[in-house]
């Protein structure tokens, strides 16, 4: 069970990574005279208010254990975020 609750703690985490980054893209190629920290604000209230409920959902309606849960989202977000970051750092040694 603490492999499951493992695995879904990580699809929660690349989710969540998905969403924000897509919300900050869409917020900057609307232009800047449309406040962009508004839409940033509101899309990451709504972001976490729904991976926040999907957790809880999944503690008490699947029992999964909360510790895996947390750990799989905390592993994805660092595990996409290196990733991220690793692209960045070789599309600057291209450019260089």
């Amino acid at each position: 069970m603490d492999i499951l609750s493992f695995c879904a703690g990580y699809g929660l985490g690349v989710l969540n990574y998905r969403m924000f980054v897509r919300a900050l893209e869409e917020a900057v190629s609307k232009g800047e005279n449309t406040g962009i920290r508004k839409q940033v604000v509101i899309a990451g209230a709504f972001r976490h208010l729904f991976i926040f409920l999907a957790g809880i959902l999944l503690i008490r309606g699947a029992s999964l254990a909360p510790f895996p849960l947390c750990a799989g989202i905390l592993m994805a977000t660092y595990v996409c975020r290196y990733r991220t970051w690793r692209s960045q750092q070789n599309e600057e040694n291209d450019n260089s």
